[in-house]
């Protein structure tokens, strides 16, 4: 398996959903996702007050923040990314290959 060069056109649509959801890192979206539940419960038990809208727009901003810094870390470890590929996958390098 090699790394894609600018000039390969030969990505099919399907192989760029699937590096897109594996960069997205979905399992680890509960680190952010539930902390926010869990403030807006206790934001609700102590002041008894509850904004659906303000609610799932919160929701969706705090998944959009942490999808930028998936895609920026992925961004940036390209080099080191490479060097494990190289090398070896180890649990604690290597990314996701996308």
């Amino acid at each position: 398996m090699s790394y894609m060069t600018v000039a390969d056109t030969s990505i099919s649509i399907n192989n760029l959903i699937i590096g897109f959801i594996k960069m997205s890192r979905p399992p680890f979206h509960s680190v952010g996702v539930l902390p926010f539940f869990l403030g807006a419960v206790m934001a609700y038990r102590m002041h008894y007050v509850f904004n659906l809208p303000l609610f799932l727009l919160s929701t969706v901003a705090v998944i959009l923040i942490m999808l930028s810094t998936y895609y920026n870390g992925e961004y940036s470890d390209i080099k080191e990314d490479r060097l494990s590929f190289v090398y070896g996958k180890s649990a604690f390098a290597g990314g996701t290959r996308s």
